[in-house]
Formats: C-alpha cells, structure tokens, sequence
C-alpha cells in the first residue's frame, strides 16, 4: 500500500477529524528527522553494517534503549537490523531508566542469560552505569557530543567506534 493510499485510507474513517492527517504526517516526519539526527550522532553508521554480522551469529543480542519503543522498533526495521536482535526493549519495557540497571536486566533475563555473562555496548555515562550496576561488563563508544557530557571511566574498556570490536577484545574482559 502506498503512503498516498494510506492516507486515503485513513481519511475514510468518519472517526477522523482533517487536523489529524496532520498529526500522522507530522509523525512520519518526525521519525526521519530522528533517522537524520541518529544518523549524525552514530559515527559512521555504516560501520554498523560490518560489525553486527560478526556477533550475529556467536551472540545472542538485545538492543535496550531508553527511546520509546514505537521509535527504536521503526529505527530497527528501517535499517534492517530486526534479524541480529533477539530482543528490543525500549522504555515502555521498564519501570525505572538509566542509570538503573532494569533495562539491561530485564534484557538478560528475556535472553535467558546470567547478568554477569552479559557484555553492554554504551554511549552514555548512565548506560554505563546501569551496566555496571547490573553487574555486566561494559565496552564505552563515545561520540564527539557525548564525549563533551559524559565520564567514560567506569566502561571496563572505551573504543573509538565500532570497527575496534573484535572478539579478542570482548574475550579479554
């Protein structure tokens, strides 16, 4: 179905008032907006790409983020990654954000695994934190705008991007 279609759809509904077609393509836009500025934010978003096929297929992998879940599940399918992830939670998943370490608990147990034999990839001091807390070990990967606001200190090991990732270094934690 075509978006135009979509819309003509929706409009069909008596239920709708006129200013909501706005609101549903204000939405869709918002979303590339959030695609442009994600885009921006993670260096080298192809790196992406290259990286999640290594681990696909020797991990087991969660994507726990505090973005509403409407938003991390559209960013997931938009750039295909709903085939290396064998768990999604966003906010809606959890009572309680980062810095607690709920989300990445929740997310281990959902992967039927032990907290401690759970590796976090993080951008952000509280992501860090909540995995330390959940007692998980922790691989920080600063960008140039969280590098500004945030301490890495307490990642058991920072990288530049995700190129540097290998298993020799995930083993070695």
């Amino acid at each position: 179905m075509t978006e135009k279609e979509l819309i003509s759809k929706i409009k069909g509904f008596s239920s709708i008032k006129p200013d909501q077609e706005w609101v549903f393509l204000t939405k869709r836009e918002i979303l590339g907006q959030e695609d442009k500025v994600y885009r921006e934010r993670v260096s080298g978003i192809s790196d992406i790409f290259e990286v999640f096929p290594r681990f696909f297929f020797q991990y087991k992998l969660a994507l726990a983020s505090q973005g509403h879940k409407y938003n991390v599940l559209a960013m997931v399918e938009k750039f295909d990654f709903n085939k290396y992830f064998d768990v999604v939670l966003g906010k809606q998943d959890v009572n309680k954000s980062k810095p607690d370490p709920e989300i990445f608990l929740r997310a281990a147990e959902k992967l039927k695994v032990k907290p401690e034999e759970c590796l976090v990839v993080e951008d952000s001091e509280k992501g860090i934190i909540a995995a330390k807390r959940a007692r998980m070990k922790c691989i920080a990967i600063p960008d140039d705008w969280t590098k500004k606001y945030n301490d890495f200190s307490r990642a058991d090991l920072i990288i530049n991007d995700l190129n540097e990732l290998s298993l020799d270094k995930i083993q070695s934690l």
